[in-house]
């Protein structure tokens, strides 16, 4: 005589597929995160290699790094620009490496991220990232939408519409970059904002 799955038995697996799946899931979103704060780190190196790479051919800073950093910080060896003072300086090194205007292709464009300047100023986040006594911003979920570089080409946005920084742990969200500037080595460095 034949004899089917009983209804408990059918219960036990189909809670134990509820399980995996749930791991699955909680490990691969964990996994997806990692992954956008990789990529975050891997863009703030290659605007900082791709600023001293600037400096070497210029024998000076982009958009006056330097210049900022010393009217702000007359006794201190270094100082830290807030995003909207970086962001000029992010500016110059996508114009001259991007499309007709490109002179010194320093960086690879494609893999950046972007937001609309315009949204980026407080009103579609409520916080543009330049209070340097925080340690986080936005919260993830105030924190405007952005879009990889190449998509915001495709709908229109110039460069000099655009905003750059990181995608943060939630998809999608705009985060920015600071730069800080070191008068004792004359070095820079680009770091994320949290």
């Amino acid at each position: 005589m034949k004899r089917g799955f009983t209804i408990v038995e059918l219960l036990v697996v189909v809670a134990i597929i509820g399980v995996l799946l749930g791991i699955v899931t909680a490990v691969a979103t964990s996994s997806l995160k990692n992954t956008r704060e990789r990529r975050g780190d891997a863009m703030a190196s290659a605007f900082q290699q791709a600023i001293a790479a600037y400096y070497a051919q210029e024998g000076e800073w982009p958009n006056g790094i330097e210049n900022i950093a010393k009217s702000y910080s007359k006794d201190k060896s270094s100082y830290t620009l807030t995003a909207s003072e970086a962001e000029p300086v992010f500016r110059e090194i996508v114009e001259n490496s991007v499309g007709a205007n490109a002179t010194r292709p320093l960086i690879d464009a494609s893999a950046l991220f972007v937001a609309k300047a315009s949204l980026v100023k407080g009103d579609g986040c409520n916080d543009n990232h330049d209070d340097k006594n925080k340690t986080s911003y936005c919260g993830d979920k105030r924190c405007v939408n952005g879009v990889d570089f190449t998509e915001a080409l495709k709908s229109g946005m110039s460069v000099s519409e655009m905003a750059f920084g990181w995608q943060g742990r939630e998809y999608g969200k705009f985060r920015r970059f600071w730069i800080t500037y070191n008068a004792k080595t004359d070095t820079v460095k680009v770091s994320k904002t949290r």
